[in-house]
Order: C-alpha cells, then sequence, then structure tokens
C-alpha cells in the first residue's frame, strides 16, 4: 500500500491552517419493514416482523489526508427479525416469547504502520466496510406468569423468566486490527439468566 506522509520542513504552525469545507459524501439510509399480527383469540397471539436497512455513509465525513481515502464509505444491509407469542394455559398460567435475529456485527481490517516519518503511526483501511463480519446474533427471552386472586381485590402475581434461554454467546463488538487479535469478540451476549418474582397489588 501507498502511506502518505509529509516531509520534516513542513511541519509547524506555519504551515498548519483551518478552513471549512463540506463533506463530499452524503449520508443517507433505505429502510424496508413488513409485520404481521394475529390479535389475542383462542388462547394465543402473536406478532412477527422484519427490518432491512440500506446504509450509505462515509467513515470520515472530512478525509485529512490520502490515507482517509482507502475504502471510505459503508454500504452496508443491515436487518432484524423479531418474533413474539403468547399463549394461555389452564389455571391462568401464560406463556410468552420474544425471538430476535440480528445481522453480524460488521467491520473491515485495518492494519496499523508505524515508525512514519511525521505521522509516527496510522491505521489504513484494508478492504470495503462490511467485508469482515461475525455471525448473526440470535436470542431468546422466555416468561410464565401465575396470578393468584386473594380477598379485597388483591393479587399476587409470580413470574419466572429465563433470559437468553439459547445461551448465545455471538459477539456485539469485535476488533479487526490485522495481527494476533484479529477477530476477537471484545463483548458478547450476556448468559443465560434465570429470573423468579413475586409482585404483590392492592
Amino acid at each position: 500500500m501507498t502511506i502518505y506522509d509529509y516531509n520534516s520542513a513542513y511541519r509547524g504552525a506555519n504551515f498548519e491552517g483551518q478552513e471549512r469545507v463540506n463533506t463530499r459524501t452524503a449520508a443517507f439510509a433505505h429502510s424496508f419493514g413488513a409485520m404481521l399480527a394475529r390479535r389475542s383469540s383462542d388462547r394465543w397471539s402473536t406478532m412477527t416482523s422484519m427490518l432491512v436497512t440500506k446504509t450509505h455513509r462515509a467513515l470520515s465525513s472530512i478525509p485529512q489526508s490520502p490515507n482517509d481515502l482507502y475504502f471510505p464509505v459503508d454500504t452496508t444491509l443491515a436487518w432484524s427479525y423479531r418474533l413474539t407469542g403468547s399463549y394461555r394455559l389452564p389455571y391462568g398460567l401464560n406463556v410468552s416469547g420474544l425471538y430476535t435475529l440480528l445481522n453480524g456485527v460488521y467491520g473491515q481490517r485495518t492494519y496499523t504502520f508505524r515508525s512514519l516519518p511525521n505521522l509516527s503511526t496510522r491505521s489504513i483501511r484494508l478492504e470495503p466496510y462490511g467485508d469482515s463480519a461475525a455471525p448473526a446474533r440470535p436470542n431468546l427471552n422466555i416468561r410464565a406468569t401465575k396470578r393468584l386472586q386473594l380477598k379485597s381485590s388483591r393479587n399476587l402475581d409470580v413470574s419466572f423468566d429465563a433470559i437468553n434461554a439459547f445461551n448465545s454467546n455471538t459477539p456485539w463488538a469485535t476488533t479487526y486490527v490485522s495481527g494476533p487479535t484479529f477477530g476477537y469478540a471484545t463483548t458478547i451476549a450476556g448468559p443465560r439468566t434465570l429470573r423468579f418474582g413475586i409482585a404483590f397489588s392492592f
């Protein structure tokens, strides 16, 4: 790759200045969504939806040097899917769930060049944004509730939740810097969590 630096003779405040300029790349996005729902009837209800978004944005709104012109635009396609439903069982027991599926975390491989005469270090993009991506991110939450009616309009609600029931560990943040840590997940989904709750209303 060609790495752009400048001669040491031009270092200093005498060769620096500020100028108002317009960004050359407009940021915009186009989305398409669809939803299908069934109202609560015969003990059950459900809703499903899908959203797709095509993005066009500059990774550097104002390039500071020709080094920022390598693969400068994000044109990725983000998508998400959601499915939720509930079912009323006998004896006042209600079961519901929420399933979501999101696209994997997008990124691009970069490399940090060091020991440059004046820039010292410079991180350069090596591929289009989105060429590196993590797996899709699924998640399922389940809840079961039971209401106990007490005297004088008082109720006792007992609930049980399973959060991230699949115990998914897909990454939500990943480093794409070339080297031994390339592709390492820096943030993953929380572990499966079981929660028991009691609520008293009066």
